[in-house]
């Protein structure tokens, strides 16, 4: 599998997210080495390119697990002019549920996060912060992710 991923600018927690999905992988008995996470970027244009890149110095890997949707539609594009059909030769899998997710071509199974309650912790998290004052420990929510199986993906 290879990852996708992109870095907004200045923001480091790119490094601790890709940490994260390596230890997910792992627990599922998948390893993550570093030649198999694609930096792109979140122009999906720009990302497109960038994947095109990859792939010609790499193997192909059995799927693109992309940190947005936007440029898990790129590498379906990509993947696709390069003659792989997917899912059979490569899969792709998105992250985020937005509406174009089921308007791709075949539709892109994503991972959807429940923003509106991300919305809403966020909020509640703030006014507790602001509440308990300078110093007040930072807040940790977990909330549940729902895997949405469309047709860029199978199973194994």
């Amino acid at each position: 599998m290879a990852y996708a991923i992109w870095q907004p600018p200045g923001d480091t927690g790119w490094v601790r997210k890709v940490g994260w999905a390596r230890e997910v992988a792992e627990s599922f008995g998948v390893a993550l080495p570093e030649d198999r996470v694609v930096d792109v970027s979140p122009y999906a244009e720009v990302a497109g390119v960038q994947v095109r890149g990859y792939l010609r110095k790499h193997k192909a890997p059995q799927a693109f697990f992309c940190g947005t949707d936007e440029v898990a539609g790129a590498v379906l594009t990509v993947v696709q002019c390069l003659g792989m059909v997917v899912p059979d030769d490569i899969m792709v899998l998105g992250y985020g549920d937005y509406a174009q997710a089921a308007r791709t071509l075949p539709p892109l199974s994503t991972v959807r996060v429940p923003r509106f309650q991300m919305g809403v912790r966020a909020v509640e998290a703030l006014a507790r912060v602001m509440e308990a004052g300078p110093g007040a420990p930072p807040v940790r929510e977990t909330l549940e992710a729902e895997l949405v199986v469309r047709k860029t993906t199978r199973m194994l």
